[in-house]
């Protein structure tokens, strides 16, 4: 079998494998060079470019929900070869990159609270994986942030703690259980949550007599 072959457009000869794939033929090559079909195909798509550029646009537009699905479908299964592809398109073309970040922001002023919206648990798990990855890291940060924004962490520590006195949390109740019985070191993992479910129900019921008492008073 001949391992090179005419290209029927350009008359050149060349060898095999610098010919279009065809299956059809018995050395598996078709009659035209890859440079010769990627010139006929360029060609093609500037024949009627507007008419076909339509009918695309009216495809997008009656199949919007059924194209929505599979791009997300796609991006799920592809994420960390799109990430990359992205970040490399990013590095070689960084004003562009700029540019297109800039209209987008400007057309969407409340983007990262939309973006956080739609990937809250891709983000959560992310952020979590990496903590755990990084800790001196991520001690180090905070021990950072907190000296920057002191006054910042004190108001957050006390909503927090306010939150989690009205909700009686699984931290607080532990929490009481500790103080109450002179129990420094008693950590969350070393009490059962049935034990935990029993002190939250007792702390309810003396919510509410202290409440029924109050009412009485006055």
């Amino acid at each position: 079998m001949s391992l090179s072959k005419q290209c029927k457009r350009c008359k050149e000869i060349k060898p095999l494998e610098e010919l279009v794939k065809n299956k059809g033929t018995r050395d598996g090559r078709g009659n035209r060079c890859k440079l010769c079909e990627n010139l006929i195909r360029k060609e093609q798509y500037y024949v009627n470019h507007e008419l076909k550029l339509q009918k695309a646009q009216e495809y997008r537009d009656k199949n919007r929900d059924k194209l929505n699905k599979s791009n997300r479908a796609y991006k799920a299964r592809n994420r960390e070869k799109l990430n990359a592809w992205e970040k490399e398109w990013r590095k070689n073309n960084p004003e562009k990159s700029k540019e297109r970040a800039k209209k987008y922001y400007d057309s969407h002023p409340n983007w990262k609270k939309e973006y956080y919206a739609k990937n809250k648990k891709y983000l959560i798990e992310r952020v979590i994986k990496w903590q755990k990855e990084n800790k001196e890291k991520y001690y180090e940060r905070l021990h950072k942030w907190k000296l920057k924004n002191w006054d910042k962490y004190i108001q957050g520590e006390i909503a927090r703690s306010k939150k989690a006195r009205e909700n009686l949390s699984d931290s607080y109740v532990v929490a009481c259980m500790r103080s109450k019985n002179g129990t420094g070191e008693l950590r969350m993992n070393d009490v059962p949550k049935e034990l935990i479910e029993a002190k939250r129900m007792h702390l309810l019921i003396k919510r509410e007599i202290k409440k029924l008492n109050k009412g009485e008073e006055l």
